[in-house]
């Protein structure tokens, strides 16, 4: 090999080095990933999601008796979210009344996909990944779980319409089945089940149509999933 022909391959070799670095340096994380993968693949087969939801139904049933029994408590507190991230005019649902929403909801969506057809597969945004990430690594700095950033940022503040003409958001805490199992099904099952949320906004997102990219978070208590649609 002559002097030129060796500058030229430690060249070339550089140059691939550089974008396996970069490459690194924005790829998606690995749990970002499986939940990316677990996204598609409920929304290639929604059918898939039902016995989830049916099993659903069946354990949140069989625990009315426990409740009568008084062998369990549940709760759930709901409200109107401010700019910081607290809550107002909260309300909270207990016992066999909260239980009885909870199945109503997995009902409702088990009719849904039982008539749902197979969705387009979305695609990784790596621009909106930064913002995703920034946005998450703030929840979890200052231990909340919101849509609103520092200074009452917004959504829309995060993605500009200019860039982004359709964006929409899911948060939801990064639990025991996320952290340690690596399970993402229930995260996502209780996202499209989205018992107490009057509009269903999150199971929206999940089986919208106009949708093409996604971008994912995954911290040490917030989990939280950007749609938008982008050319």
């Amino acid at each position: 090999m002559n002097y030129y022909s060796y500058i030229t391959a430690m060249r070339n070799l550089l140059i691939i080095l550089l974008l396996v670095i970069k490459a690194s340096i924005t790829a998606q994380t690995g749990m970002d990933i499986l939940m990316f993968n677990e996204i598609n693949n409920f929304r290639s087969d929604p059918k898939s999601y039902i016995t989830l939801a049916i099993d659903y139904v069946i354990t949140q049933k069989s625990r009315i008796n426990r409740i009568k029994e008084g062998k369990t408590k549940v709760s759930s507190t709901s409200g109107t979210m401010t700019k910081s991230n607290g809550m107002v005019n909260t309300k909270t649902v207990r016992g066999i009344e909260l239980i009885n929403i909870n199945i109503k909801a997995a009902e409702e969506l088990i009719l849904i996909l039982e008539n749902s057809k197979p969705l387009n597969k979305l695609l990784y945004s790596k621009d909106m990944d930064s913002i995703t990430n920034s946005h998450g690594r703030y929840l979890d700095s200052v231990k909340q779980i919101g849509h609103f950033g520092p200074n009452a940022e917004s959504l829309s503040d995060r993605f500009p319409y200019k860039y982004y003409p359709y964006v929409s958001e899911n948060i939801c805490n990064s639990g025991f089945a996320i952290k340690v199992r690596n399970d993402f099904k229930p995260a996502i099952l209780m996202l499209l089940i989205d018992s107490r949320i009057e509009t269903r906004v999150h199971r929206k997102n999940l089986l919208s149509t106009k949708v093409t990219h996604i971008s994912i978070y995954i911290g040490n208590r917030v989990c939280i999933q950007n749609f938008a649609l982008l050319k």
